[in-house]
């Protein structure tokens, strides 16, 4: 919003782009008249009610509000009903005269405008002068025009359920989000505690059960830290504010300390854990910590969703397109066809059966997609429902990555 001058008339200026606007306010300037701008429709009904001009010059072609239907509102606000309302537009065309002077518009200017005709038009319009639709014609014109409006409404009625739809949807999967939420942190805390509680109780010379106490509060405080870690990392993405930390990386090493790390959980529930990495396989630019945290959340689906069978994990090089691939593979539960289209969206596996028998937060798969995007990376997937599933990560050895500082 603009406001120029302080004395004679006072015209409102509803113009959507910046560069019309200024010729319009420089060539009112120029005339001796106040100027007050307006960027859109809404915020030209606004100012037209707050200063009360003296003329207002209306685009007819914005988006949002057009300024057919900002005319129609001003013309129907007793308050202001008796500016008088030019409309300023390009769409030459049969019958936008009268189809702006149906909307309630008191004059028509096309453009472009024409910097001689311009203000001697403003000063015609001001003294009084108005022009009119052909009585003939009128009633045809105001019904074509109540249809559109009806359109219009009809339209925005269907952007603002669908825009509600999708708040709620929010909401639910938020609120959801917040109970699977206290259940992941509950359940390994619950552990922990009554753990730290055994080991007070016991004697020194207990070692099995003393070990016993011991693995259990490392398992649990890992699962904890790596859930807290997940929900940071979102957070961060959400807002814009992850940057990530580039070194040279071993990454075979990587995978190795990761197939270690998850290999255990693998076997107590009776599955075969295998990992493959071929020789002399190159190191990479990447994030240690943030890769450590995409492989881990594949592996730890791929076990979780296992009841029986195999995980194998699997690392690659194309040399061709220098680019490191790792495949987690297993043979649990699948995908149901058409079920993954919701997998990359933040909460949405929070409203599957699966995910309240096997737990998760909804996060982990979309996670995974934005780390890799920011390292241009790719995650790509196949599975067959009650087959299993395989997903491949892809990294460029030595690509550019975004957001990042190099270590």
């Amino acid at each position: 919003m603009t406001v120029e001058g302080d004395q004679a008339e006072l015209v409102l200026c509803v113009e959507d782009n910046p560069v019309n606007q200024k010729l319009i306010v420089a060539l009112l300037k120029k005339a001796g008249y106040r100027v007050v701008a307006a960027g859109d429709g809404l915020e030209g009904i606004d100012m037209a009610r707050k200063y009360k001009p003296d003329l207002v010059i209306m685009d007819m072609s914005m988006p949002g509000m057009d300024g057919y239907e900002a005319t129609t509102l001003i013309k129907s606000d007793p308050m202001i009903a008796h500016i008088p309302v030019v409309a300023v537009t390009g769409n030459d065309l049969e019958g936008d005269r009268e189809r702006s002077l149906i909307a309630g518009c008191n004059g028509y200017i096309t453009k472009p405008i024409d910097p001689v005709a311009f203000a001697p038009k403003v000063a015609m319009y001001l003294e009084g002068y108005s022009e009119f639709v052909n009585s003939e014609e009128q009633a045809d014109l105001l019904s074509e025009y109540s249809r559109r409006l009806v359109a219009r409404l009809e339209k925005r009625v269907r952007q603002l359920s669908v825009a509600l739809e999708e708040a709620e949807e929010g909401n639910r999967l938020k609120s959801q989000f917040l109970e699977v939420m206290s259940h992941e942190l509950r359940t390994p805390l619950t552990v922990i505690q009554s753990s730290a509680d055994m080991m007070t109780t016991i004697e020194t010379s207990d070692d099995e059960f003393f070990g016993y106490c011991l693995s259990a509060l490392r398992e649990n405080s890992d699962k904890l830290l790596f859930t807290v870690n997940s929900v940071l990392e979102h957070c961060q993405l959400e807002a814009d504010k992850l940057e990530l930390f580039i070194s040279d990386v071993d990454i075979a090493q990587l995978l190795r300390e990761v197939a270690e790390e998850f290999r255990p959980r693998a076997e107590s529930k009776g599955l075969g854990f295998s990992l493959e990495i071929p020789d002399d396989m190159p190191s990479a630019s990447i994030d240690s910590e943030r890769t450590r945290l995409v492989i881990s959340h594949l592996a730890d689906n791929a076990i979780k969703f296992t009841r029986e069978g195999d995980i194998r994990v699997v690392m690659s090089y194309d040399k061709t397109e220098e680019v490191v691939r790792i495949s987690i593979s297993d043979t649990g539960i699948g995908i149901a066809a058409g079920s993954d289209r919701d997998m990359l969206r933040s909460f949405r596996q929070l409203d599957s059966r699966e995910s309240r028998e096997y737990g998760g937060t909804g996060i982990g798969l979309p996670l995974c997609k934005q780390l890799l995007d920011l390292h241009h990376g790719s995650l790509n997937w196949v599975s067959e429902e009650g087959k299993g599933s395989c997903f491949t990560v892809s990294l460029p050895v030595s690509g550019k990555v975004s957001v990042a500082r190099t270590a």
